[in-house]
């Protein structure tokens, strides 16, 4: 077998080109690891790494757009003049509730310049006393036409309007929350505990097909508001003026309750014997 020969100048090339391993690089990289190596082992510290984040992959679906109703487009789409022409036809109830089905009809209604549609819409109830002094249009209404609690925000079958105190409540809702007269008068300054002053009113206790026995009550709530008005007050004159303010007042309020109470007897008769044109 033929051995291949080389020529000395081509082997001497080969040689030159080939690192070999005692070179000072290499020497040097060596020593600066022995170098770290030593340092850690003396340290004795534990290399920190920071861990990599990890971006999850939202799968959470597009938001939907809310489609408009067909009241939401009435109040959008149609004149002003054209809705406005349909709620001279309603009661109050029906606007306290459509104030309530989109913002576009609450901005509308909710507005002061739409209380001749809420005067109107009372008109249209036969024999509705006046509205209150201190009450507008929406509190009216609600305090018509709503069927809940205001204590315990329950739909009771039966909920009672204290017109005295602008509130409606249920039976156990008052029983719990009126004190009875006597005691609740007896709380109160005597500057006027005894002038009629504070509005009164009346909680059913018993409710039976022969009797009906009510129970004279106060609100400790519009009590501690008088009370703070009248402390405010440094002259007796300034006092005297207060008293006589407050007894116009409750005079006004009583007679409402008398007016509202022949009223409401009157719609529940009609009701009782079919009439259709109760609101």
């Amino acid at each position: 077998m033929a051995m291949v020969r080389r020529s000395v100048r081509l082997r001497d090339k080969v040689i030159l080109k080939a690192p070999t391993h005692d070179t000072p690089n290499n020497c040097r990289k060596r020593v600066k690891e022995n170098i770290a190596g030593s340092d850690s082992d003396d340290d004795n510290e534990p290399t920190i790494r920071r861990a990599r984040k990890k971006y999850k992959k939202s799968h959470s679906k597009p938001k939907a757009t809310r489609t408009q109703g067909l009241l939401g487009r009435l109040a959008h789409d149609v004149p002003l003049e054209v809705v406005f022409e349909i709620f001279y036809l309603l009661n109050p109830g029906d606007l306290l509730r459509l104030a309530r089905t989109s913002r576009d009809l609450r901005r509308i209604l909710m507005n002061k310049t739409s209380e001749i549609i809420w005067r109107t819409a009372r008109k249209n109830v036969k024999d509705l006393p006046p509205l209150p002094h201190d009450l507008n249009e929406p509190q009216y209404a609600d305090l018509l036409y709503e069927s809940y609690c205001q204590f315990c925000h329950e739909h009771k079958k039966r909920c009672d309007v204290h017109w005295s105190f602008r509130i409606r409540c249920c039976k156990k809702c008052a029983l719990k929350t009126f004190p009875p007269l006597i005691k609740f008068l007896s709380k109160q300054p005597a500057a006027y505990r005894y002038l009629d002053v504070l509005p009164t009113g009346g909680v059913i206790v018993s409710d039976n097909q022969d009797y009906c026995m009510m129970e004279s009550v106060g609100n400790n709530e519009i009590a501690e508001q008088f009370r703070a008005e009248f402390e405010m007050l440094r002259t007796s004159k300034a006092r005297r003026e207060w008293i006589s303010r407050k007894q116009e007042e409750a005079q006004v309020t009583r007679e409402h309750c008398r007016m509202f109470a022949k009223w409401l007897d009157k719609r529940l008769w009609e009701r009782k014997h079919g009439r259709q044109d109760v609101c």
